[in-house]
């Protein structure tokens, strides 16, 4: 297998679960730090050209990922850039002569790592999107979001990113999504012909290192029903905290991420409904791309799911899949009438509504052969109100102690219909039926609310961890309808989560 790291082609040469980040630093490319191996950090931080998407638009041309939990035979065929190609010749990248410019870097561990993030920015053309100071600023922000530093305060590399958008008027790199190039550029075959080497280990699994990468489903069935055992993964983001935080070895991978009916997201007519459809293996920022414009509730939760790098490699079907009763898509979709379509090696299909997917604490109604392969909803239901709030410990990428979803039909002072669920309350993810049902049908008013308020308290019984006790949970929880209440009323509400400034 061939990856192109900073436009040179290199063969994958490690184990299955060796990291981007193991085989940068293994290969002299030292400049991509080591820190938390989960994705936390941000200081391994680099980017992949990206491929046209299947979601009507272009996607970033850039997409930075944390390398420390990123399996390298899943980059077979793509183009990885690091801080080291950020350069050309003696010119810095605007990025870089931006912290050096704004003295963005004290220790500089963590340097490195921001660059790339920053670098992303400008190479994306974040400035498109921003038409003012204070708009950039969100911007860098935003961009800046998985990136950690305990020395400048943060300050410095923020004017680092807004004098670097400022200074880039046309994008810096040029890097093809495909090392293919290289065929014409006297690479040996071995090295250059990366379309029939990939298209050779689906043929011949002794080709590649034990990452298998199947690109439609039926390849993906032969190798399940070849392989049983192995792991699928898409983004990793969380089967590879088994290797880097558990240290677990894992000897066969079947990556689902060049899957061409898993990675699609569409709009369609069905029964006279629009239905969107999407796949498994879609991350979090392409629905961003897709949806933002119709449910800017939900960007505001993918936001708080996890940082720029988390979201553009973390799937819905792997936050479904896992089983987590913290996870945060499932509740947002048991409101928007959410149907899990599952497929197997047999080529057998299913539909499964998403209360009867989950049976027990990490146990899920999937059986040993199969697999996720969509989720499908009703688009009507953004249209409705909905809300979701989501309460953790930090603002950004952090593990949710009570995740609230709520989606109202009706007129201001009557709800005709109510959906609600939960997630982080209990062993699985859970419908508030009896909640609905008190809501539906009568008037609004705060006498209402409080009886549903306190009905929570006998419709469900949190659980207590590490994160929050069981009071915390229920307080919380009550809080989250009470305010979709009356915002659905019309009362106008602060968010918590706003960063004013003087």
């Amino acid at each position: 297998m061939i990856v192109e790291i900073n436009q040179k082609a290199m063969q994958i040469d490690g184990e299955p679960t060796e990291t981007v980040l193991e085989f940068l630093r293994r290969h002299g490319l030292k400049g991509t730090k080591e820190g938390c191996a989960s994705g936390d950090c941000g200081a391994c931080t680099v980017m992949v050209a990206d491929r046209a998407t299947g979601l009507g638009r272009q996607s970033d041309p850039f997409k930075t990922f944390n390398a420390c939990i990123a399996p390298i035979g899943q980059f077979a065929g793509e183009s990885i850039v690091t801080v080291e190609g950020l350069a050309q010749g003696d010119k810095l990248h605007p990025a870089q002569q931006s912290m050096m410019d704004c003295h963005g870097s004290q220790c500089g561990f963590c340097t490195p790592g921001f660059v790339m993030s920053l670098a992303a920015l400008v190479e994306n053309g974040a400035t498109d999107f921003a038409t003012d100071d204070d708009s950039v600023r969100e911007q860098v922000q935003l961009g800046i979001s998985g990136n950690l530093c305990r020395c400048t305060g943060y300050k410095p590399i923020v004017e680092a990113g807004q004098a670097a958008l400022a200074a880039a008027h046309d994008s810096w790199l040029y890097v093809d999504a495909s090392v293919s190039k290289h065929q014409s550029e006297g690479v040996t075959d071995v090295e250059s012909d990366v379309e029939s080497e990939v298209e050779s280990q689906v043929k011949n699994e002794a080709a590649n290192q034990g990452v298998y990468l199947p690109e439609s489903l039926k390849e993906m069935n032969a190798f399940i029903m070849q392989f049983p055992t192995a792991r699928l993964i898409a983004g990793g983001t969380d089967l590879m905290l088994e290797v880097t935080q558990l240290y677990r070895d894992i000897d066969q991978m079947i990556s689902v991420n060049k899957v061409a009916e898993l990675t699609e997201l569409t709009i369609e007519m069905h029964e006279g409904k629009e239905i969107c459809r999407i796949g498994a293996a879609v991350t979090y920022q392409d629905i961003e791309l897709a949806l933002g414009q119709r449910s800017p509730a939900l960007v505001d939760l993918l936001h708080r799911l996890g940082s720029t790098q988390i979201r553009n490699r973390g799937t819905l079907g792997g936050n479904f899949g896992n089983g987590s009763p913290i996870a945060d898509m499932p509740p947002v979709f048991m409101v928007l009438d959410g149907v899990l379509n599952i497929g197997s090696s047999s080529g057998a299909k299913r539909a499964s509504s998403i209360e009867d997917f989950y049976l027990d604490y990490r146990q899920t109604s999937l059986a040993a052969d199969e697999y996720i392969v969509s989720v499908e909803f009703p688009v009507q239901a953004l249209t409705d109100f909905h809300r979701f709030y989501k309460n953790s410990k930090r603002i950004e990428d952090d593990i949710s102690s009570v995740l609230g979803a709520f989606r109202f039909e009706g007129c201001p002072d009557q709800i005709s219909k109510a959906a609600i669920a939960f997630g982080g309350m209990a062993a699985m993810p859970v419908k508030l039926k009896e909640v609905e049902a008190k809501l539906e049908g009568a008037t609004l008013d705060d006498e209402l609310m409080s009886q549903a308020v306190q009905l929570l308290s006998m419709a469900m019984q949190p659980m207590t961890d590490v994160r929050a006790s069981a009071a915390y949970r229920l307080r919380m929880a009550q809080t989250m309808l009470e305010r979709a209440l009356r915002e659905f009323r019309g009362e106008h509400l602060p968010q918590v989560t706003e960063v004013r400034h003087a």
